[in-house]
């Protein structure tokens, strides 16, 4: 009998495993709300239901100059978030989307980090950007130059 419910217990996690594996995703409709290369938070990727991540976290400036106060921006939306510094001076300048899509449990955001203005190589830069996708309480996964970089459940802000 033992032996039964440990087959039984093997058999529903390699299926849960399977299934997640399989979980087809189609693209998602996102809206670019601000991207540049003055962002004041090092590296951080943040999905926002609600303007208080930006009120605590980022400067008043920042705020003002992208119109990140805007109660719009969070009707039946929410703001994805993706800081970076370029800590190693290799000129990384800009984060470029490569997709986002939605599965049946998470939602993926691939993206990478690009060079992509080779006159700028010798500056401390801190690319960012901030896109609008419809408001979901699901998993977001960050894919970052084709690295998944895991869960961030914890990074939502109620």
């Amino acid at each position: 009998m033992k032996n039964q419910i440990i087959l039984f217990l093997l058999l529903i996690i390699s299926f849960n495993s399977i299934s997640a594996q399989n979980e087809k995703y189609h693209e998602i409709e996102y809206k670019k709300i601000a991207e540049g290369i003055d962002s004041p938070i090092p590296d951080l990727q943040i999905v926002c239901f609600n303007k208080f991540f930006n009120k605590d976290y980022l400067p008043k400036e920042f705020n003002e100059k992208y119109n990140l106060t805007d109660k719009k921006l969070f009707k039946k939306k929410m703001l994805v978030e993706i800081f970076h510094s370029d800590q190693e001076g290799v000129g990384l300048d800009k984060i470029e989307i490569v997709n986002i899509k939605e599965g049946r449990k998470s939602i993926q955001i691939q993206y990478n980090l690009i060079n992509a203005n080779k006159d700028n190589d010798n500056e401390q830069l801190s690319p960012f950007i901030i896109l609008q996708i419809p408001k979901s309480k699901k998993d977001i996964k960050f894919i970052r130059d084709g690295a998944d970089l895991g869960q961030t459940k914890k990074t939502y802000v109620d």
